[in-house]
């Protein structure tokens, strides 16, 4: 009879230790797939964090850029102008200003291409195709405006030439500011396709 009363407190007491031991793996599972589920979603929140700062970042270079290429491009028409006016001290100092909107626009252009490439780092599927197009307007951008420096450069050094009565040398500069001006087009048409796609993505018309 104890010895009957022996094997059932000994099978009972394995039937606990055994029900203790898969509680507890379970236990460590269910830690181990809370700790892998935590650190999924903190994956994820930075990531979403870190994408939206570099992009918000970049935007807010985009707006200054286009600012100053707004700059450029109206001072560039002011040196067209003061050429047809003949008035060339007027088109040395457009001009000299068209140059450095256009220089600034670039260098701040180049910035905001700087943290959208860091967004692409971090972004999800449903942002991958309107950050492409942003990516491609910047980068036109950047061509956009580099031109227009070399331009604006090759219109201030006519100036000097005019205001100095070299002629034939003014007429060297026009035409390479010629040269240029169809590339400079190009890119500005570029730019304006780029546009629309980022307008189409969020439905803005116009």
């Amino acid at each position: 009879m104890l010895l009957i009363s022996g094997m059932v407190v000994l099978i009972l007491s394995a039937a606990a230790v055994s029900y203790m031991v898969a509680s507890y793996q379970n236990s460590l599972k269910m830690k181990e797939v809370q700790v892998i589920y935590e650190y999924k979603i903190e994956t994820i929140s930075t990531q979403a964090e870190k994408f939206g700062d570099n992009l918000s970042k970049a935007l807010t270079y985009l707006d200054i850029a286009r600012y100053n290429l707004e700059e450029a491009k109206f001072n560039l028409d002011k040196s067209l102008f003061w050429m047809e006016e003949e008035e060339y001290a007027e088109m040395n100092t457009s001009s000299s200003n068209a140059a450095y909107y256009f220089r600034r626009a670039n260098t701040i252009f180049g910035k905001a291409l700087d943290f959208l490439l860091i967004s692409k780092n971090f972004t999800v599927e449903n942002y991958k195709k309107i950050l492409e197009y942003y990516i491609n307007y910047t980068n036109s951008a950047l061509n956009l405006t580099k031109t227009g420096e070399l331009m604006s450069i090759h219109l201030n050094n006519a100036s000097h030439y005019l205001l100095s009565g070299a002629a034939d040398d003014a007429d060297a500069e026009f035409q390479k500011f010629s040269m240029l001006q169809g590339i400079y087009n190009e890119w500005y048409q570029e730019m304006e396709d780029n546009l629309i796609k980022i307008k189409t993505f969020y439905g803005i018309r116009g």
